[in-house]
């Protein structure tokens, strides 16, 4: 085959500029380049790698993780079937919308978001033209991407002062027909939305593809430079004292801005995220983990990021460990994988779409239901590698991360294992890594998109386990009053409980009495005297004595429905302050 010479058409991304042209292919591997693209892409020893063929007017572009489906004014107006007329604003009609809002307040301005259109049918608007151009004048300051408005019902035609208005403020403005209701703009404008969700997606997956191979080949620095390239924005790696490990620039005045931008090295946590306007740019933060030890990802972009970059740099923060550790096992790629697909599930931010992907490669049966485990415990590297031996030797699909406190949290699809086998197995596993007292708190079964619910559900209750001295304690085994009180603060609780036994308190306290204690094993026993005082060890006439007493200092009755109910609730309140603080209620 020697000598025989191919063509093909490519696309390469150059920062945020496309140049399309041909190659000459020689065989084995050789290429020829243009002379014109050698121009026009003068990096091209850094982006020689993204070379893509086009297929008719597609071009599979690697770096546009922003490229899709536009849902522009423009966009809106070719929708034939909604039969909409642009009035006004044509100078404007590439502007993207956000969402749309059928709202009829005179001046709805203060209730949106830029580039979010309104929908109105004029029902509230003035007949004065000075007020109706003011009305214009406000949604143009508050950056309003267009005007739908509804003619045939209130007015017959927009009226002047509106159009004119619209014009000089560039704003514009859609005619909508009465037979057109305005969930259909809305409708057609969400599919799109979601149609632009799917493409992004898809561009994600494909580009961690890529940048998985990158981070094999060429490391952090690779990895790095590729992700910069990706969203044009500065990168940096920092370690443990805030050291350079990898950075896109060698800009000595951003590195120190974006290192002043962090945590001080002694306060900061060690897990945290956070992006923030800086300067004249978005800083994007997420501490990860290096080869030495804690570090920081840092990405300064030009604007806010999208939620598809976001899970592009999320994704990075794991491909970033992986890149300091490429001689360790496929292993670490998997729990990395674990981990991200946790954040991404309980992180309320992912779409449905890219939750479920990425659980599929956890082994997650998309439909299948999800209970949510948190393992408390300082628990070091052996006791995570002890728990997911744990789950492998089960065959149990999981995610899951380490918590800020020390402990584990988990997401898992039990099928036919019982979770309370499991919790007690994965309790007894953590006591020969050095984990005195590990205790598991198990959340209800949840659909995956309701995962932060029920690892809320699961830390509380391991909180619950661990004060009690429990092993293993379900959500579900939870009394109402403990329930009604799970989202009170210590202080909350302290009140709550000396309003009803406060003076019950002091007298045990004064006299060194049992009446609180006699109290609460009268009502567990339901008002059975005998069992009671039994656990007492007194005769069951000091218990009704007692109760006697109870009754004399707080005025309340133990026969009583209601007067037990603020009984039991003012015990659970005083048990779950006891648990915060390690001290008796008061």
């Amino acid at each position: 085959m020697s000598g025989l010479q191919t063509r093909f058409q490519f696309g390469v991304v150059c920062g945020r500029r496309l140049v399309v042209g041909q190659v000459r292919s020689l065989g084995r591997g050789r290429n020829v380049l243009p002379k014109d693209v050698i121009h026009d892409c003068p990096k091209w020893s850094v982006c020689s790698s993204k070379l893509y063929r086009v297929y008719g007017e597609r071009v599979s572009d690697n770096n546009a993780v922003r490229s899709g489906l536009s849902t522009t004014v423009n966009w809106l107006l070719t929708q034939r079937d909604l039969q909409l007329t642009l009035r006004a604003g044509q100078s404007s009609a590439m502007r993207e919308i956000r969402w749309a809002h059928a709202i009829e307040l005179p001046d709805p301005a203060p209730w949106l978001q830029a580039d979010d259109m309104v929908l109105t049918t004029g029902i509230n608007l003035s007949a004065d033209p000075k007020h109706q151009h003011a009305y214009i004048s406000r949604l143009a300051e508050a950056g309003i991407s267009a005007v739908g408005f509804g003619t045939q019902m209130i007015h017959d035609d927009i009226p002047a002062a509106i159009v004119s208005a619209a014009e000089e403020f560039s704003l514009p403005l859609i005619d909508v027909p009465l037979p057109t209701p305005f969930i259909a703009l809305t409708r057609s404008i969400a599919d799109q939305k979601a149609a632009q969700n799917a493409v992004a997606l898809r561009q994600v997956s494909e580009r961690m593809e890529f940048m998985a191979r990158t981070v094999v080949a060429h490391g952090t620095d690779g990895l790095v430079r590729e992700l910069a390239s990706t969203l044009s924005a500065t990168v940096v790696v920092f370690g443990r004292e805030d050291e350079v490990k990898a950075s896109s620039t060698d800009e000595p005045q951003i590195l120190e801005r974006l290192s002043r931008q962090l945590p001080p090295v002694d306060r900061r946590p060690r897990n945290f995220g956070f992006g923030q306007q800086n300067g004249d740019g978005f800083l994007w933060a997420q501490s990860l983990s290096t080869d030495d030890g804690p570090g920081v990802l840092c990405v300064l972009g030009q604007t806010r990021f999208e939620w598809s970059e976001q899970v592009l740099i999320s994704c990075t923060r794991s491909l970033v460990a992986l890149g300091s550790r490429r001689s360790d096992k496929a292993a670490d790629l998997e729990r990395l994988l674990r981990e991200a697909t946790f954040r991404a599930a309980t992180g309320g931010t992912a779409s449905e779409v890219h939750m479920r992907t990425l659980a599929d490669k956890c082994g997650i049966v998309h439909g299948a239901l999800v209970i949510g485990m948190a393992l408390s415990g300082d628990l070091d590297s052996s006791a995570v590698a002890a728990i997911e031996r744990t789950l492998a030797e089960r065959h149990l699909p999981y995610i899951g991360a380490a918590d800020t406190d020390g402990g584990y949290d988990l997401l898992v699809q039990p099928g036919n294992n019982s979770v309370g086998q499991v919790a007690e197995q994965l309790t007894n596993a953590l006591q020969p890594c050095g984990v005195a007292q590990p205790a598991c708190g198990i959340g209800l079964e949840v659909d995956l998109e309701a995962a932060a619910t029920t690892m809320q559900q699961a830390r509380f209750v391991c909180r619950v386990a661990t004060a009690q001295r429990q092993r293993v304690l379900a959500y579900s085994d939870l009394g109402v009053h403990t329930l009604v009180l799970a989202g009170h603060q210590p202080t909350e609780l302290n009140i709550i409980s000396t309003s009803v036994l406060g003076a019950l308190i002091a007298y045990d306290r004064g006299n060194r009495g049992d009446l609180v204690a006699s109290l609460d094993a009268y009502l567990r026993h339901d008002g059975q005297g005998e069992p009671a005082a039994a656990e007492l060890g007194v005769h069951r006439h000091t218990l009704r004595n007692r109760l006697k007493r109870v009754e004399a200092i707080t005025g309340k009755s133990v026969d009583s429905a209601h007067d037990r109910s603020e009984f039991l609730l003012a015990l659970t309140a005083d048990s779950m302050y006891r648990w915060h603080t390690g001290s008796r209620g008061g």
